[in-house]
């Protein structure tokens, strides 16, 4: 079996999986059907049990890739005990194996965009394997089979088209608009290696940059979203002495309209939960949550 048929195999040939994680999303308020479908290639772990009907009630799985392996529980009857037993499960067949010996691992749920929080005893089954809460980030989409409104930047600032030659630009104005964020900063050798013009999936025609003059005030930075008719805002900055000015909103604006010209059905984008400023602006241009995603992580 290659790496391109796991995911498929997950859903279509495992006998019960399906129903089993479509059981778990109806008794925990997740939406974790679609996501795991949507697994990419890359190594996989799994562990399965099933109950005395030989009906599948456990599943596990641990997605490797390079330092970081994302783990993927399913149990119905919900049961926090049973689920860190799966968890605790992968993490030794993870070192036994030496499919993974030193990163991060994540556990990541999708959660209904109504699920206010994971039940407290799952919380506390993670926070007992040393497992600690990373981030919750919202999953916003806006169809664009109407125009997206208005949203002119203030007086000065221009958007213009993404070009390579302000990456350099573009890397100092992303560590200063998530500075105060809790953001470290890339240098210029992460840079070159993270930079998001680097990266296969990137758009450059979704892609746009503000400016004040010369002076970099923002950038809005596009990606494929994996589906044909979605486009994906992958990260939108400001530098700190342009907020206020509506170059976020005239940023986005911008790339949904370009997205739309192409023939793009929906834009999609992830903002954090705590962010409340950036929501205000998604929810205002009219992106509302779709779903989600709750991370807790641990170091090997």
């Amino acid at each position: 079996m290659t790496d391109e048929t796991m995911a498929a195999f997950l859903f279509d040939t495992f006998d019960g999986l399906r129903d089993l994680v479509e059981r778990c999303d109806a008794a925990m308020g997740t939406l974790e059907a679609p996501a795991i479908a949507a697994v990419p290639p890359g190594r996989l772990l799994t562990q399965a049990a099933d109950d005395a009907s030989g009906r599948l009630c456990d599943f596990g799985m641990a997605q490797i890739n390079d330092e970081r392996a994302v783990l993927r529980v399913f149990v119905h009857p919900p049961e926090a005990r049973r689920e860190g037993e799966i968890i605790n499960a992968l993490m030794r067949a993870l070192q036994t194996k030496r499919l993974f010996e030193r990163g991060w691992l994540r556990i990541e749920r999708v959660l209904r965009p109504e699920t206010v929080a994971l039940p407290a005893e799952t919380v506390a089954a993670y926070r007992h394997l040393g497992f600690k809460y990373f981030y919750t980030e919202h999953e916003m989409h806006r169809s664009l089979r109407e125009p997206p409104p208005e949203a002119p930047a203030s007086a000065g600032i221009e958007i213009v088209p993404w070009t390579r030659e302000r990456d350099a630009d573009i890397r100092d104005a992303y560590n200063d608009a998530f500075r105060d964020r809790g953001f470290g900063g890339f240098d210029e050798d992460d840079w070159a290696s993270a930079t998001f013009s680097a990266q296969d999936g990137f758009r450059p025609d979704l892609s746009f940059l503000a400016l004040d003059g010369d002076a970099l005030a923002g950038f809005c930075l596009c990606e494929d979203a994996g589906d044909p008719k979605t486009g994906w805002i992958d990260t939108v900055g400001v530098s700190p002495s342009h907020r206020r000015r509506g170059v976020a909103s005239a940023l986005t604006v911008r790339a949904m309209t370009m997205m739309r010209n192409v023939g793009l059905a929906t834009a999609a984008l992830r903002v954090n939960e705590d962010n409340e400023r950036a929501r205000l602006v998604y929810e205002r241009l009219e992106f509302s949550t779709a779903k989600k995603h709750v991370v807790y992580r641990k170091q090997m």
